[in-house]
């Protein structure tokens, strides 16, 4: 599970910077660079992000599904499926309702 690659991801379709989303969601911009480097955020880290985006926790758990975490047996249904999971919450993600009107 790759959170602070989802985040990064967001972050960018958001079009805010490291310091910019740091800010929104009250945090160092130091916190917010490690977690997009690996760092798994603890629980209201994460909170406090996905309240920033504007977005809920659970998209950013999926978007940062890698296909490591599935189990070898349904890795074959992971390469079929996520693509189009991941366009479809991109989308949601980045819909009137959604990033672009942060």
């Amino acid at each position: 599970m790759n959170l602070g690659s989802a985040i990064k991801e967001l972050r960018k379709e958001c079009g805010l910077t490291q310091i910019g989303l740091a800010s929104k969601a009250k945090l160092s911009q130091t916190a917010l660079s490690q977690i997009e480097k690996g760092k798994r955020p603890g629980k209201n880290t994460l909170k406090k992000i996905s309240c920033a985006l504007g977005v809920p926790e659970s998209l950013i758990y999926i978007m940062g599904l890698e296909k490591e975490d599935v189990s070898p047996e349904k890795q074959s249904l992971y390469d079929t499926l996520f693509p189009v999971i991941k366009s479809m919450v991109e989308k949601l993600a980045i819909s009137e309702e959604g990033l672009r009107d942060r």
